[in-house]
């Protein structure tokens, strides 16, 4: 019979199965980037977590839409909204322009809600 993992242990394997995925995902506290994975940073330009974690989503958001996504990630916090296919550009932190395809979903944990990013397709990428 096996132990059942105490709340750290399954926080640690929660994050290392998210940071395994082939799936680009970002997770996010509205303003802030909380956690991105492997495959996540590569599309931001972001060598290491250390990079891109604590940073604002704002600093990626091109000056055309960052009212747009201000104003759906605090709806989809609020009111637990998640929202499928959004295009949406951004600029990495390595010079580029991405258009991507995304989903965001609220995320509860602890009590917090928290906002879900996942890529579900690149469809250009330019240099600045």
């Amino acid at each position: 019979m096996s132990a059942r993992p105490d709340r750290d242990e399954m926080s640690g394997l929660l994050e290392t199965a998210m940071e395994a995925l082939a799936l680009p995902l970002l997770l996010h506290d509205e303003d802030n980037i909380v956690f991105v994975n492997a495959a996540g940073r590569e599309i931001l330009g972001a060598a290491t977590r250390a990079d891109i974690e604590g940073l604002s989503l704002d600093s990626f958001a091109t000056p055309d839409l960052t009212p747009f996504t201000q104003e759906r990630r605090a709806y989809l916090l609020r009111d637990r909204v998640a929202f499928t296919e959004v295009p949406i550009k951004m600029n990495t932190l390595d010079g580029r322009t991405v258009h991507l395809t995304v989903d965001a979903r609220p995320v509860l944990f602890e009590g917090k809600t928290f906002g879900l990013v996942t890529v579900v397709r690149q469809t250009r990428d330019e240099r600045s």
